[in-house]
C-alpha cells in the first residue's frame, strides 16, 4: 500500500480502530471533503489513516446527503520514523507560527512546543491561547493528510521558557540556537556525533532530537545560560541571520537529510 500508487490517493483521518472487512462511514467535514472538494464516487477508493500508524484502504459503496459508504479491503502498520523530532519554537509575531507549524509537520517534526521567551512580542492571554493551540492542531492534522505521514504531530500548550526546557527527554540531542553562539555550529555538532567520532552519542544511534528556536528578537543570554545548565548545547546556523520563520525550516531540513529522511520510497 505503501509504494507509488499508495501516494496519489486521497487520505481521510479517522481517529479509531479499523479492521479489513469493516463497513464503515463518513459524516460531516468528512464527508463533504469527500463528495464536494474530491468529488469522488462510487467505487472509487481512498486511504483512511488513524494518526497512530496504521493506513488502510477503502472503497465507497455508497453515499447519501448524511454519509459516505465505506468497505475496507485492506490494512497496514506502517513502521515508525526512524527519528523523533521535537521543535520548541518561541512565538512569533503575526500569523508566522501558523506557516512554521505546517512546514515543520511536512519536514517530520513528532511534536511541536510554543513558548515564550523574554523577547518574545505575542503574549496571549489563557483563552487565546487554547484557541490558537486547537488551531495549530488542526494545521498539524491537515499537513499530515497531505504529506502522507501516518502519526499525527502533537502541538502542545504554550510554555513558559524554564517549562519547555523541563520538557526534554535526557536521552535527546538538545539543541538551542542562538545568533550570537560563536563557539559552535550545527554543523560542528552533528560532525561529532558521527560514526567513528570520539562523542559516546552517534548520528546513526541518535534518535531523539530536541530543537529550540527562538523569536525575532532571539534570546536573551541568560536563557542560554540556563539551558546550557539543563544539558543544552547553543550552536550557531552561521553568519547569515535568518527570519524566524525560515530558521525553523532550514534547521529541520538539514536534521532530516542528515538522518537520510530525504531518500527513495520503496
Amino acid at each position: 500500500m505503501r509504494g507509488s500508487k499508495a501516494l496519489t490517493i486521497s487520505r481521510i483521518y479517522l481517529p479509531r480502530e479499523i479492521e479489513i472487512g469493516e463497513v464503515c462511514e463518513l459524516t460531516g467535514e468528512n464527508r463533504k471533503y469527500v463528495l464536494s472538494v474530491l468529488r469522488m464516487k462510487k467505487g472509487n477508493h481512498l486511504l483512511l489513516f488513524d494518526g497512530l500508524g496504521c493506513e488502510c484502504e477503502a472503497v465507497i459503496t455508497g453515499h447519501d446527503h448524511e454519509r459516505v459508504n465505506l468497505k475496507i479491503i485492506s490494512k497496514e502498520v506502517v513502521p515508525a520514523e526512524a527519528i523523533n523530532i521535537t521543535l520548541a519554537q518561541s512565538l512569533p509575531k503575526a500569523k508566522k507560527m501558523d506557516s512554521i507549524i505546517e512546514k515543520a509537520c511536512e519536514l517530520g517534526t513528532f511534536r511541536i512546543i510554543p513558548f515564550v521567551s523574554a523577547r518574545s512580542i505575542p503574549r496571549l492571554p489563557p483563552e487565546k491561547a487554547l484557541l490558537k493551540q486547537a488551531r495549530w492542531q488542526k494545521i498539524a492534522l491537515e499537513a499530515a493528510r497531505t504529506c502522507h505521514l501516518n502519526r499525527i504531530p502533537e502541538v502542545g500548550n504554550i510554555h513558559a521558557f524554564e517549562k519547555m526546557l523541563r520538557e526534554a527527554d535526557t536521552e535527546a540531542l538538545k539543541i538551542i540556537f542562538w545568533e550570537e553562539e560563536t563557539k559552535r555550529s550545527l554543523k560542528q555538532t552533528l560532525e561529532e556525533i558521527r560514526p567513528g567520532a570520539s562523542c559516546n552519542l552517534q548520528l546513526e544511534k541518535c534518535r531523539d532530537f530536541f530543537l529550540v528556536v527562538g523569536p525575532e528578537g532571539g534570546f536573551a543570554e541568560d536563557e542560554i545560560r540556563l539551558a546550557e545548565s539543563r544539558g543544552f548545547t547553543s550552536v550557531s546556523l552561521g553568519r547569515q541571520i535568518l527570519k524566524v520563520e525560515t530558521a525553523a525550516i532550514v534547521i529541520l531540513s538539514i536534521i532530516q537529510y542528515e538522518r537520510g529522511a530525504f531518500g527513495v520510497t520503496k
